[in-house]
């Protein structure tokens, strides 16, 4: 089994919030879990914005495989934005999702975010959310 995780997830684990330790279980039963690479820089901002130690972000990162596109994701934009508005790094995140799926089919979506996991529901994906 494969899933996409959205750096909502990765803050939740990384800050012990309450839904931390579902996510941890929910994750162990994937034998792969990729995310963009955004997700480094904005695990990094918000840990730096939070004045926590940045030490532990590449443990929290070490079992995510992360996807650089090595083309345009304008197509994958579109066509997430035909079915709702995202912000940025939301949108960026499902259409790199798309670019690694793009039937939606193989790939379990997983994010904090109830909009982005309403419109990856309506792509098609199977999606996790606490």
């Amino acid at each position: 089994m494969h899933a996409y995780v959205d750096t909502s997830v990765l803050v939740s684990i990384y800050f012990a919030d309450a839904n931390y330790s579902k996510y941890i279980k929910s994750l162990k039963k994937y034998n792969d879990i990729y995310s963009s690479i955004l997700l480094e820089a904005e695990l990094c901002s918000v840990v730096a914005r939070e004045e926590k130690n940045l030490d532990l972000v590449e443990k929290v990162l070490s079992n995510i495989q992360i996807f650089s596109p090595n083309k345009s994701i304008l197509p994958e934009c579109e066509r997430v934005l035909s079915h709702g508005y995202l912000r940025g790094a939301d949108l960026y995140h499902l259409a790199c999702a798309l670019a690694i799926d793009p039937s939606a089919l193989e790939m379990d979506f997983i994010s904090a975010d109830k909009k982005q996991i309403k419109i990856a529901k309506s792509l098609g994906f199977k999606t996790l959310s606490y």
